[in-house]
């Protein structure tokens, strides 16, 4: 996620992720993904453990704007348990706001746990073919 708030990265793909800033709410709260995500499933001193360059990726929020020019899709699995959706949901309009319609998008795989199914493979070879290689001579078929 951290490559998503970069000016290094215009198009991407994020495939069963949150946003970096839905991140920060786990660990300090006491909450790993994978365990259940519920509150007291982490040891209270997982902060502790965090090399300051992560603890600071984790705590600090990006500055508005910083995806204001970027193409992302965000693929989810809609029963995944080890990193669901709802652990970024709060965070994922804002961000959206920060970009024209259609640039930011969330795509939420019906009946799947934590995989990365054909489906989601074929909307991020379609998502990347759309932003970025339908416009390169090189990149036609």
């Amino acid at each position: 996620m951290l490559l998503l708030t970069t000016d290094m990265v215009s198009v991407a793909v994020n495939i069963i992720g949150v946003p970096s800033e839905g991140l920060a709410g786990w660990l300090t709260n006491g909450l790993v993904p994978g365990k259940n995500a519920q509150a007291g499933s982490a040891p209270k001193d997982v902060i502790a453990y965090l090399p300051p360059p992560l603890l600071e990726f984790f705590t600090s929020i990006p500055p508005a704007g910083t995806y204001a020019n970027k193409k992302i899709l965000s693929l989810h699995a809609e029963n995944d348990k080890m990193l669901p959706a709802s652990f970024g949901a709060a965070y994922f309009p804002g961000i959206q706001a920060q970009a024209q319609t259609g640039d930011i998008v969330q795509w939420i795989q019906p009946d799947t746990e934590h995989a990365c199914t054909p489906e989601m493979t074929r909307c991020a070879a379609e998502w990347f073919w759309r932003w970025s290689l339908s416009g390169l001579p090189s990149a036609r078929l």
